[in-house]
């Protein structure tokens, strides 16, 4: 249900049943990291996102895309 319910609002639809599971999966597995971080008081906390369904690499790819695009911005604005 509540895996459910961040797809609505993050927006995901994929595309066989396979991605699906797997992608459940892995945000399960986020989830519970971030709460094992967040029982621990540190100074700060995490929370589930709109990229809750990636491993750490396609993360990765896509905080590179974000700041590739923004250089590419940039270069042509100024």
């Amino acid at each position: 249900a509540q895996f459910q319910l961040w797809k609505e609002h993050a927006g995901r639809d994929y595309e066989s049943s396979e991605e699906h599971s797997e992608r459940q999966g892995i945000w399960s597995k986020n989830v519970k990291l971030i709460h094992e971080h967040n029982q621990q008081n540190k100074s700060y906390s995490l929370a589930i996102n709109h990229l809750g369904d990636l491993v750490s690499f396609q993360f990765n790819q896509s905080v590179q895309a974000v700041l590739t695009s923004r250089d590419i911005k940039s270069t042509i604005i100024m």
